[in-house]
């Protein structure tokens, strides 16, 4: 239900970045990480700063053994967010051809989390 919600929303607002992270993230969660690629590529595509939205989608990309493209994702968040140490873990985890997440005292999922992986986006 709530993805189909968030779909609707949006049909009404095809400019909004949020929604189509919103709807990127519930398809995530629920394990459909193509489903989850289109709704962060249209987010990142409307808001090409969107760190969070391009977190996701290097998971997802990952999850879809699009190593390459997931490598691609979290470089561009590296640029704009130097400072962010799990960005940096995890271009290295990606690089040695490992799991994103591995090695990252993370505590939840970052889909579990109460504030985003990337401050302020």
């Amino acid at each position: 239900e709530a993805i189909q919600s968030v779909e609707a929303a949006t049909l009404l607002e095809p400019s909004n970045a949020v929604m189509f992270f919103q709807l990127g993230l519930l398809r995530y969660n629920q394990g459909d990480f193509s489903g989850a690629i289109k709704a962060f590529e249209r987010a990142t595509s409307i808001d090409t700063l969107y760190a969070n939205a391009r977190y996701f989608l290097g998971l997802s990309y990952y999850e879809q053994g699009r190593l390459g493209d997931a490598i691609v994702q979290f470089e561009n968040i590296a640029k704009t967010n130097p400072e962010n140490t799990e960005v940096k873990q995890i271009l290295v985890n990606l690089r040695s051809g490992i799991d994103p997440l591995s090695g990252i005292a993370l505590g939840e999922a970052p889909e579990d989390r109460d504030t985003p992986p990337i401050e302020g986006e």
